[in-house]
């Protein structure tokens, strides 16, 4: 597995994000930048909101864009798996911020048909991802991203989920995290359509 690849960071396009956060939010529930950093960090402005749905579609838009922004005249590649290394939850100067710490992997799009095959009982088209981390292993290449969120204002309702969640599972002394993974299914393909358009 290579693991060099450098995506373009998307700039603060007021327009852009604005279409981001009037699409993923009800209302204005949502502001900020890109989540690059905590200056840059993506802000919930409202308590009772999807914060976990949101924030999977955020950092799926968020690659796939930069993936846009970074195929021109390179090698095209395709998101197949995003995977949660690590998260951190924290209190700095009054707010509150989760930090997801993520692996990207890629995999040439030019490849990728060789690898797709029909699921009969889900009834669709799928990508063999058993078969490309078996056999083209060296074809994919991934970088790691951070993804800031600024979750001052839903915080409460998280700490009573997380408790919540921490009693069900107490007798099994699991570790208790927000999340387990990153759906890449989350995002209808007709909106990274509209998104593709949108960012160039």
């Amino acid at each position: 597995m290579i693991s060099d690849f450098n995506p373009i960071r998307l700039n603060r396009d007021k327009f852009a994000l604005e279409t981001l956060y009037d699409i993923l939010s009800t209302g204005s529930s949502l502001k900020g930048g890109w989540g690059y950093s905590k200056e840059d960090a993506f802000v919930f402005l409202k308590e009772d909101i999807d914060t976990l749905n949101i924030q999977n579609m955020i950092i799926k838009l968020r690659n796939e864009n930069e993936l846009w922004q970074s195929a021109r005249d390179k090698e095209t590649y395709q998101i197949i798996r995003i995977i949660l290394e690590d998260e951190m939850i924290f209190a700095d100067t009054g707010k509150i911020y989760e930090v997801l710490y993520l692996k990207v992997v890629l995999f040439p799009k030019k490849e990728l048909e060789k690898n797709i095959e029909y699921d009969e009982d889900k009834m669709s088209f799928r990508v063999n991802l058993v078969n490309i981390e078996k056999n083209c292993s060296d074809l994919i290449t991934s970088y790691t991203a951070e993804c800031w969120f600024d979750i001052t204002k839903p915080f409460p309702i998280i700490t009573q989920k997380l408790q919540a969640k921490e009693e069900n599972n107490l007798s099994e002394k699991k570790k208790i995290t927000r999340r387990v993974a990153i759906y890449l299914d989350i995002i209808p393909s007709t909106l990274l359509a509209y998104f593709k358009n949108v960012f160039g």
